[in-house]
């Protein structure tokens, strides 16, 4: 796993341009930035929609080896197909940027990646797959769609965070207080996932909270605009850009 890890660095020293500093460098100065990014208001909405997609999927993919287990399943095949299921994230993940690049905003892939995953949970659990030949096939096949579906909106709420900071403001002060609240559905997201299995005796009634998750970050969307204007970053810089940039620092 380390060598992974250091797998990208190469990569990053290459294509990615330096910082700037700011002109008005200092910590003092930096804390001006935090305090008027978190006096706004989007960076907070941006961060509750964020966990409203890592609660259900934290919890969707933390309890799928007990739910396959009370499906009958045993031995290794637990683990190995949640394992599946939790990789096909990176899916999704890999999609949203060509799909940004294109046009599409980050607004309508949230929105429409929360009504399908919604879609997908209800297929899974909302249906007694057991009493159905070659059902449980179908059930990870569902799953595996919600979580393939679901990498979608990671990398379209980081690339909307990086531009919605105020012109005075701090955009890793943004992404951070993303993390943090997105870190508090990871929390409570599997807590309450159990919390309706045990309370109605099973797992087929634990859509009520994938949906309700996902309702809530589409409504939340309202309050969200277009992530340009006045804020830092604003602009897309297309890689024509970047390579200027990074022959002008050379």
């Amino acid at each position: 796993m380390a060598i992974l890890t250091l797998l990208p660095v190469p990569l990053l020293l290459r294509r990615v341009p330096k910082d700037v500093a700011p002109a008005d460098a200092g910590l003092r100065s930096a804390l001006r930035r935090v305090g008027r990014t978190v006096a706004t208001r989007r960076p907070w909405i941006i961060g509750v929609v964020f966990a409203c997609y890592t609660a259900q999927w934290m919890a969707v993919l933390g309890f799928l080896p007990s739910i396959y287990r009370s499906a009958g399943l045993d031995g290794p095949w637990p683990g190995i197909l949640s394992a599946v299921v939790g990789g096909v994230n990176a899916i999704g993940a890999l999609s949203a940027g060509p799909l940004i690049q294109r046009g599409l905003s980050e607004r309508k892939i949230i929105f429409w990646t929360f009504l399908s995953m919604s879609a997908a949970s209800v297929a899974t659990f909302a249906v007694g797959w057991e009493s159905i030949g070659s059902g449980m096939l179908f059930q990870f096949a569902l799953i595996a769609v919600f979580s393939a579906v679901g990498g979608l909106i990671p990398a379209a709420v980081t690339s909307y965070s990086v531009r919605i900071a105020p012109a005075d403001g701090s955009v890793t002060a943004v992404l951070g207080l993303t993390q943090q609240i997105f870190n508090v559905g990871n929390f409570l997201g599997p807590m309450l996932f159990a919390f309706l299995a045990t309370t109605t005796g099973g797992w087929g009634t634990t859509w009520w909270l994938t949906c309700g998750l996902s309702t809530a970050g589409m409504a939340l969307l309202v309050f969200l605009g277009r992530a340009d204007g006045g804020s830092v970053g604003s602009v897309r810089r297309s890689p024509k850009w970047l390579s200027a940039q990074r022959k002008a620092q050379m």
